[in-house]
């Protein structure tokens, strides 16, 4: 009796630690668009980050099922094993074009979701991917999001029933806050995506763009006193919805929103007045965009003023008559803060392959790490509360596990030779 319940305590203490050790994970995300010509996958920097997502998988029209992009070229077979080979520990996911009437009609049945989800786990694991995303931006009623509520129950069951695998993480990218004013003030089913999905990356950007031209505004903000377009407002909202904050992946951006001002002679600050979007550049070859990369040789070509605007957290930059607003390094590492003292789950970058030699990712990688490690254990982030949708990710947790089960098998089986076959037989055999 005294060994079996010395057994069931050592079985205890390992479950704590194995769920302590899984729970501490912060994500570090990024997301490579299919086919970078800019960035291969090979040349993926892949130390930086934690989770990378393939962008993007598309839904075939007629049939429901999840297929590679038309101009994928081969690309999702290989991605997963050429970016592991640079970070073993990089959890790699499918992200899935969720924003048209493909999806719409993915939600209208069950059949059609089981479809679905039967193709993309198919997918996900015959190409080695440790996950699936949803880009799930723009959902256009509450009955869809209603069906979206029973669909992810439904993908979180058949993942996490399949046996002899390791159940896939499921994740979707939302709107920057759960209530939609175009579906008539409806909203994302928080219950069911805290339930089902092991996290949800928030956009938190594109407040303003080229949808609007007569005046220039901040792309990606953390604050602003006077509207609901920035990331604290967002993340906020999500959390008072029901959303646990470990839960929730601040989104961060690698490019920026560029406008022409109507008179280069006036003060050109935020909401200055603008007659147009900026000029599309060389790599980005959209009006109004900006790559990191870009603003780096705008600044450095252009002899451009450079401004931090700490009362919105926010940056731009302005030459003659174009203005561009964007997040610099400077920037990020106090978004990044802010994500850990809400203790949010971590950041993801859209999209990696328009950063400048690493320099925003790396810089948001090291203040993660610098800013976790200065953490005292009663500042830390709490845990995720248990769930099914928590999984084991590093080898840590396994290191740990060997070392507690020889432990309770010194302590469950004295130290003697008759003792010391049991063991061995029990290793052998179970």
């Amino acid at each position: 009796m005294t060994r079996f319940i010395a057994a069931i305590l050592c079985f205890l203490v390992s479950t704590m630690v194995v769920d302590s050790v899984t729970l501490s994970t912060k994500v570090k995300g990024g997301y490579w668009p299919t086919g970078s010509k800019i960035v291969p996958a090979s040349s993926i920097n892949a130390t930086l980050f934690t989770h990378l997502f393939y962008a993007f998988a598309r839904i075939e029209n007629t049939t429901s099922l999840l297929i590679p992009d038309p101009e994928d070229n081969g690309e999702i077979e290989k991605f997963s094993r050429v970016v592991k080979y640079i970070n073993p520990s990089v959890k790699t996911l499918i992200s899935i074009s969720a924003n048209g009437p493909e999806f719409q009609q993915v939600m209208g049945t069950p059949e059609s979701r089981q479809a679905f989800i039967n193709s993309s786990i198919n997918l996900a694991r015959s190409n080695g991917f440790d996950g699936l995303d949803l880009d799930y931006e723009f959902p256009q009623s509450q009955g869809e999001m209603d069906n979206f509520s029973s669909f992810l129950t439904e993908w979180r069951e058949a993942v996490d029933g399949l046996p002899n695998f390791t159940p896939l993480l499921l994740t979707a990218a939302v709107y920057y806050k759960p209530v939609l004013k175009w579906v008539g003030e409806g909203a994302y089913p928080i219950e069911s995506i805290a339930k089902n999905l092991d996290f949800v990356n928030v956009m938190c950007y594109d407040f303003h763009g080229s949808w609007d031209v007569t005046a220039t505004g901040a792309n990606a903000n953390l604050y602003d006193p006077d509207s609901d377009l920035s990331a604290d407002y967002g993340i906020s909202s999500w959390l008072k919805a029901g959303l646990p904050s470990e839960k929730a992946v601040l989104g961060l951006t690698l490019y920026g929103r560029s406008w022409l001002l109507k008179n280069q002679s006036e003060a050109a600050g935020l909401n200055a007045t603008a007659v147009a979007a900026g000029p599309a550049q060389p790599i980005s070859q959209s009006e109004g965009v900006f790559f990191y990369r870009e603003v780096k040789t705008f600044i450095e070509e252009k002899n451009a003023t450079v401004v931090h605007d700490w009362n919105l957290v926010t940056g731009y930059a302005y030459a003659e008559n174009v203005w561009v607003s964007y997040e610099d390094p400077i920037i990020i590492d106090t978004k990044v803060k802010y994500a850990m003292t809400k203790s949010l789950r971590g950041y993801f970058f859209w999209a990696i392959t328009q950063d400048s030699d690493w320099e925003v990712s790396s810089a948001a990688s090291r203040t993660m790490d610098l800013v976790s490690s200065s953490l005292a254990p009663a500042e830390a982030p709490a845990p995720l509360p248990t769930s099914s949708a928590i999984r084991t990710p590093v080898s840590t947790v396994y290191i740990v596990v060997i070392m507690l089960a020889a432990m309770c098998a010194m302590i469950v089986f004295p130290y003697t030779g008759s003792s010391l076959s049991q063991v061995q037989k029990v290793g052998r055999f179970q």
